[in-house]
């Protein structure tokens, strides 16, 4: 992805199936710096407080990205997750099952100690997908504490 198709999916100028189809095939090939500079406007609040741009970067960035399946990603996109950005959230949470590793399961189970229960129901979403025994012996040890928020 080069500078000035970074700049057209930040402005996400895209009003027909025709230009994000033209956007789409234009990029030639996404790197994980790519995903990174995309995730980082998809997480700027400027930006996403234009819901329909915020939508329609959110569809380009789920289907270039798809194919980005670099464990390097994780960090990022579980900071994306905790974002209260319902259609981040629904864009980001299929990619983190591609970049997830059984030694991640222990910061996806820390986010069913959210009190956010968007946050909580997408976590619960992602490790049913992705997560095992070390996940579940994670979350046994969680449902025992009197607080745990994941109960409700």
């Amino acid at each position: 992805m080069n500078r000035e198709q970074l700049l057209t999916y930040r402005t996400a100028p895209w009003t027909t199936a025709e230009d994000y189809d033209a956007f789409l095939s234009a990029v030639a090939r996404v790197a994980v710096d790519d995903v990174l500079a995309m995730l980082k406007a998809l997480t700027d609040k400027a930006l996403s407080a234009d819901s329909g741009a915020q939508r329609r970067r959110c569809s380009v960035f789920a289907r270039l990205a798809a194919d980005v399946r670099d464990k390097t990603l994780f960090p990022h996109y579980l900071n994306a997750l905790k974002f209260q950005d319902r259609q981040l959230r629904a864009t980001v949470a299929p990619l983190v099952a591609q970049v997830t590793g059984v030694a991640d399961h222990p910061q996806l189970c820390e986010l069913l100690r959210s009190r956010d229960e968007d946050l909580r129901n997408v976590a619960v979403r992602i490790l049913k997908e992705v997560g095992g025994r070390t996940a579940v012996d994670l979350i046994s040890s969680m449902v025992a504490e009197p607080d745990f928020a994941g109960r409700r």
